[in-house]
């Protein structure tokens, strides 16, 4: 039998005949190898390989060799018209025949089948109109977002649709990234384009209007067109009669999923702000993205804290807590912008004033929100307002406010600069310290505001956070002297304690003192030297209204301050003078001087016997007494009467 050609397989591990075509003279084979020959149509490879090895594992190492014609896939082999066991070893007897002219080992011949043609890859091709109307295809007529599915390989220019838009000139396609579709770009996977517009030049004759757009992507980072990457307010112009939803930006925010577009202006679309799929432009118009957290993977590294916020009788007008008033609490990430996640809201009555810090005490007097203030933790904040210029036919009841800020500047509202007295008119019902000025003083702490009158607020005039007006109010200013070292924060806490029918300097009652944290209490009270009662000694002090389980239990030498204490009370031993006992008190009195006077004798003793070393010395009967001089360490305790 003649061939007309043979072809030598290659493999990695396999020695392979690699030769023209045989001839009888073709070396023997290694003792240990045997040869077997695949033939496909005309074309033979040879496969030398161990003679244990299987034909499927002779073919497997020439398979690349193996010229299947398209459309075609090897079904089987044969030997001499009979079917061959892909599994048996080329080492059989039956493999080792010659049967092809001057080819050493069996010839096994493919049997081929028909194979179908592989489907071709498709991929989807997202298509953004941009305010264009699609004129050719499947989506004609329509606008918006459609989606394509295109074979891989097809040119992505050709593909895809026509459009139009009034009075806008067709500035081309681009992608997501903001590179131009190219004239031979080709479909390789899945993509997202763009149409881009430029408004026309129109005869100045004609009545085309067009508005701005205020787009605020509320901490969402703008993914195309021309404001790509930026965050914040951006202005559009579009032409009057634009499909809205159609020129708004594609947003993303990390962590977040974007919810929707509402409408700024409530007054002009209502209690629905949410922007229509079908709401065209009519006028300027300002629109705000809102957000929901997202579901993130337990794994990732997001951390999210709590907001907390008051709304001071304000009404929110968005997100999840539309038309609920009070206190709510939201979800916020780490690092977002503090600004942006607030809820819009609507007092009647009232001007929005602006959001403030509820923690004093970590924002000092200055506790308004930032603009690029970011959530670093729990926070809570609160809503202030202003009474609004209102009909004087209208039913609002107003108070005066009159605010003392005793040696404190005003720095802000209209008062700005102002010291002494100046008087605020007040709606009833509005939040307290939501009206009162920042101030700053020189030299001095901020303590905190306190109503003036007693006799109305009681011994705890402390203004509260949620206290409202419902009347004429006094409120000042009360101060602290500064630490001498400016970079000090300690956190100060105010302690109120009561002489209990004692008097400091013929002073009785409340009296504070403002204690930083972590002081110890019983140091900074006055003591019997200072606090006197007629026929009482000073036995100790007691805590009080503290709303705690320390109530009516002694103030110990260890307490310290950890915040706001009201209150301590002195405690008071009475007093019996000796030239008024009865013979049985002075009897018990003596009784009780002779046991303490043998207890300090007990003590002493078993002081006095002091091991010096190993070898047992000791020294006996030694009185060791230790003189401490105090020198110069006078404390003075500054006291406040409580205004």
């Amino acid at each position: 039998m003649s061939f007309k050609k043979v072809i030598a397989g290659v493999a990695a591990v396999a020695a392979l005949t690699v030769s023209a075509p045989f001839t009888a003279q073709a070396e023997e084979n290694p003792a240990n190898e045997c040869t077997v020959n695949f033939r496909v149509n005309t074309y033979i490879v040879a496969s030398q390989t161990s003679c244990d090895a299987t034909v499927a594992t002779a073919f497997a190492n020439v398979e690349r060799s193996v010229d299947v014609p398209e459309g075609k896939a090897i079904d089987y082999w044969t030997l001499n018209g009979q079917r061959v066991n892909t599994g048996a070893k080329i080492g059989e007897p039956e493999f080792k025949a010659t049967n092809v002219a001057g080819v050493p080992g069996a010839t096994l011949d493919a049997v081929l089948k028909d194979v179908a043609a592989p489907a071709p890859v498709k991929h989807t091709v997202i298509v953004s109109t941009k305010g264009g109307v699609i004129q050719n295809g499947e989506f004609a007529g329509q606008s918006g977002d459609v989606q394509l599915t295109l074979t891989e390989g097809a040119n992505l220019s050709a593909s895809l649709p026509t459009l139009n838009r009034l009075d806008y000139v067709f500035g081309g396609w681009y992608y997501e990234n903001g590179k131009a579709v190219g004239a031979t770009d080709t479909v390789t996977g899945n993509v997202s384009v763009f149409a881009k517009w430029t408004a026309a030049e129109v005869d100045p004759g004609m009545g085309v209007t067009t508005h701005t757009v205020t787009v605020s992507t509320k901490g969402g980072v703008i993914q195309n067109g021309e404001f790509k990457g930026e965050s914040g307010d951006v202005q559009l112009t579009v032409g009057e009669g634009e499909k809205l939803s159609s020129v708004l930006p594609e947003l993303k925010r990390d962590g977040y999923t974007f919810r929707g577009w509402h409408y700024t202006d409530t007054v002009a679309v209502g209690t629905s702000t949410a922007v229509g799929a079908d709401d065209v432009v009519k006028g300027d118009v300002a629109v705000y993205a809102t957000w929901d957290l997202a579901d993130v993977d337990p794994g990732a590294s997001v951390k999210t804290y709590t907001l907390t916020v008051s709304t001071n009788g304000g009404t929110i007008q968005d997100g999840e807590f539309k038309g609920e008033s009070g206190d709510v609490q939201l979800t916020v990430g780490e690092g977002e912008k503090l600004s942006s996640v607030l809820p819009e809201l609507k007092r009647d009555g009232f001007d929005f004033h602006g959001w403030h810090y509820a923690d004093a005490t970590g924002h000092g007097t200055s506790t308004a929100v930032g603009e690029n203030d970011v959530i670093s933790g729990d926070v809570a904040v609160y809503a202030t307002w202003d009474l609004s210029v209102v009909d004087p036919g209208a039913s609002v009841k107003t108070y005066t406010l009159t605010v003392s800020t005793n040696g404190g500047e005003i720095q802000n509202g209209e008062f700005k600069g102002q010291y002494g007295d100046v008087q605020y008119t007040v709606g009833e019902n509005q939040n307290v310290l939501s009206v009162l000025p920042e101030l700053k003083r020189d030299g001095y702490t901020f303590r905190g505001w306190h109503y003036a009158d007693t006799k109305a607020h009681g011994t705890n005039t402390t203004v509260g956070k949620d206290d409202v007006f419902s009347a004429d109010e006094h409120i000042v200013a009360l101060w602290d002297a500064a630490d001498v070292d400016p970079n000090m924060n300690v956190a100060q806490y105010t302690v109120v304690y009561n002489t209990n029918g004692g008097n400091i300097d013929g002073e009785t009652g409340d009296f504070s003192l403002q204690l930083g944290k972590g002081e110890t209490i019983l140091d900074k009270l006055p003591t019997s030297s200072t606090l006197k009662r007629d026929g009482y000694k000073l036995a100790g002090w007691a805590y009080a209204e503290t709303g705690t389980d320390k109530d009516g239990t002694a103030v110990k030498s260890t307490d310290t301050v950890s915040g706001d204490v009201y209150k301590l009370v002195a405690q008071w031993t009475k007093v019996v003078p000796a030239a008024t006992l009865t013979p049985a008190q002075k009897a018990e009195a003596k009784k009780s001087e002779t046991k303490q006077a043998e207890a300090k004798k007990a003590a002493a003793k078993q002081n006095t016997g002091a091991t010096l070393s190993k070898t047992g010395s000791a020294v006996a009967g030694v009185a060791v007494f230790a003189v401490v001089a105090l020198a110069g360490a006078a404390v003075v305790l500054q006291l406040r009467k409580r205004a």
